[in-house]
């Protein structure tokens, strides 16, 4: 890709025909704050030579868009459980692949994850967050954390929740006895 007509934005070149380089960049209409960065972004992306526009919709044609695949950029929130499994994200078909992800590696990569022990859970997670950081498929803009911290065994009954780490505490049950063996075996 170049400028090759000298408009201070690319273009690329197949044979003799030369395509402007547009990006269609979709966001939902009903939030200023994601309208807005979704702009600034736009307007940051002509410092580059890339156009972008913005393609503002009301929800149920952003989900209908969003659903189609029919976008080149999209803004997008994603909250994922308190368990941190990207599965229903960036797994091959899964329901929320809005980037139509299909890659067997990053699969296997998120699997090897999922199902690893306490040792191996680190590394694993690790080896994941690089695969997807190199690969970009997603860009995030902003992470926040809503979360219960426990040691395992200790808390049962409790459900992850997107928007309410406390939901349902009345079902919870607390083993006083699980803290203490916990605690036991952190400090050797």
């Amino acid at each position: 890709m170049k400028d090759y007509d000298g408009d201070g934005f690319l273009e690329f070149k197949n044979g003799e025909d030369i395509t402007k380089v547009d990006l269609n960049f979709l966001v939902y209409s009903g939030s200023t704050i994601k309208v807005n960065a979704a702009k600034k972004f736009a307007e940051d992306m002509k410092s580059i030579g890339l156009q972008v526009t913005v393609d503002k919709q009301d929800w149920n044609n952003y989900k209908k868009l969003l659903d189609a695949g029919n976008y080149d950029m999209a803004y997008c929130e994603v909250r994922l459980n308190g368990d941190f499994d990207p599965s229903k994200l960036l797994t091959s078909g899964a329901p929320m692949n809005y980037g139509a992800v299909a890659d067997s590696q990053l699969d296997e990569l998120i699997s090897a994850y999922l199902s690893a022990n306490d040792d191996d859970r680190r590394t694993a997670c690790d080896n994941m967050c690089a695969y997807i950081a190199n690969k970009a498929y997603i860009v995030p803009l902003v992470f926040e954390r809503h979360q219960l911290i426990s040691h395992r065994g200790v808390v049962e009954g409790a459900k992850a929740n997107e928007n309410n780490p406390l939901c349902g505490i009345e079902n919870w049950t607390v083993k006083i006895e699980n803290v203490k063996k916990s605690e036991d075996t952190t400090k050797d």
